[in-house]
C-alpha cells in the first residue's frame, strides 16, 4: 500500500522532466526515475521493469525495452541509447 502511494507521487514528479511510453500490461517502478532531469523511457507491451535506479547522461537518451521482458534490480545508464529487445531477462 505504502510502495504504490510512493510510486504515484513519484509518477507525478518524473512525468515533468521525463518522457515515459508504457506498453499494455506493462508495470514500472516509477521511483527509479526520480533522479532524472531528461531523457526518454519506452516499454513494450507485457514487461516488468524495476530496476532500481535509470539515470540519462544526457537530455537525449532513449532508454527502450521490448515486450514480455523483465528488468529487475540493476541500474541503467544511458547516454544516447540503451535498447533491450523482446523475451529478455536482465
Amino acid at each position: 500500500m505504502i510502495s504504490s502511494a510512493l510510486d504515484l507521487v513519484a509518477r507525478a514528479m518524473v512525468s515533468r522532466r521525463v518522457r515515459v511510453e508504457i506498453g499494455r500490461g506493462s508495470r514500472f517502478r516509477w521511483r527509479s526515475l526520480l533522479s532524472c532531469r531528461g531523457g526518454t523511457l519506452r516499454i513494450g507491451e507485457g514487461s516488468l521493469v524495476v530496476p532500481r535506479r535509470i539515470d540519462f547522461d544526457g537530455p537525449g537518451g532513449v532508454v527502450t525495452v521490448g515486450c514480455r521482458t523483465f528488468v529487475g534490480s540493476s541500474q541503467l545508464v544511458c547516454r544516447s541509447a540503451i535498447t533491450i529487445g523482446d523475451d529478455v531477462l536482465v
